[in-house]
Formats: structure tokens, C-alpha cells, sequence
């Protein structure tokens, strides 16, 4: 592999590592905008009943937790591959506990509202997250190329070689 290549793949890498960050930020920050909006109406409501005690703790929950997630994803000089274990375990598992939290915190508001619109909303939160991580999974697998493989640039691949 050339400098060159090298230098195309890393540049690649950059871009798609810049491009998750970006959509990252847009789900955290969309996160936090609908916990607020919530909140907002819970606190000036009061809490009558169960479930908007648990809608307004879990949207309590995660307004810390996705707040450090923006701030890591802002920090220019976090290298994801030079911190400790545990905070690279933490940096893993922390955005899908807040995307859990939020999702019991929307079910649990809308249970609060009518029962009928939680178990339809748990339903279809529940249908989304399959098709999602079977998505995800599948895009994960087609993208990574094997071990045994070494990439292909599209320039090697169009010139002709002198065998």
C-alpha cells in the first residue's frame, strides 16, 4: 500500500468519524430539546400520578447524561484511542442508556396521557429499536472489510499493472 493510499484512507476515516460526530450531536441535542419540552409541562403541571413521576425522573436522567455526551463529542483533543479502559466502556455504553431513558421517560408521559397511547408507543419503540440494531448491524458488517483484506483505492484499481 502507498503513502498515498494510506493517506486516502486516513482522510476517508476522518471524514466518517466527522460525519458520526455531527449526527451524534443532532441526536443528543434533539434528546435534550425533548426532555426539556417535557419537563417544562411536568413541572408546571405537577405530578399527579406514577407514570409522570417516572416520565420526569428519566428525563432527569438523561439531561446530564447527554449534556457529557455533546461535551466529549466537542472536545477536539479526546483521542477515543488514548483514555482508560473504563472511560472508553463509559463512552460506549453511556449514549444508548440516555436513548433508553428517554425512551421510557416519552412512553411514561404518554401513559400518562392515555394508557392506549403508551403500550402503542412501547410497541412501536420496541418494532424501531429491532429494525434499527438489525440495520445497524448489517451496515456495520458490510462496511468493515476483513482482516485479510487489504483495501482497494479506486486509483490502483482503474490503472492498469505491468505483470
Amino acid at each position: 500500500m502507498s503513502k498515498q493510499d494510506s493517506k486516502q484512507i486516513d482522510d476517508q476515516e476522518k471524514r466518517r468519524v466527522d460525519v458520526e460526530r455531527r449526527q451524534a450531536k443532532l441526536l443528543y441535542s434533539g434528546m435534550i430539546t425533548l426532555a426539556t419540552i417535557v419537563l417544562q409541562a411536568f413541572i408546571s403541571a405537577g405530578l399527579p400520578d406514577v407514570a409522570s413521576f417516572i416520565s420526569v425522573l428519566a428525563f432527569a436522567l438523561v439531561l446530564p447524561i447527554m449534556g457529557a455526551c455533546i461535551f466529549v463529542l466537542n472536545d477536539p483533543k479526546l483521542d477515543r484511542n488514548k483514555v482508560s479502559h473504563f472511560f472508553a466502556t463509559l463512552m460506549t455504553w453511556t449514549p444508548p442508556i440516555g436513548c433508553l431513558f428517554i425512551f421510557i421517560g416519552l412512553v411514561a408521559a404518554l401513559w400518562h396521557l392515555s394508557w392506549i397511547m403508551g403500550v402503542v408507543s412501547l410497541i412501536s419503540g420496541l418494532v424501531a429499536a429491532v429494525i434499527l440494531t438489525y440495520t445497524l448491524d448489517s451496515h456495520h458488517q458490510i462496511q468493515e472489510p476483513l482482516p485479510s483484506e487489504e483495501p482497494i483505492s479506486l486509483s490502483s484499481a482503474t490503472q492498469p499493472t505491468d505483470a
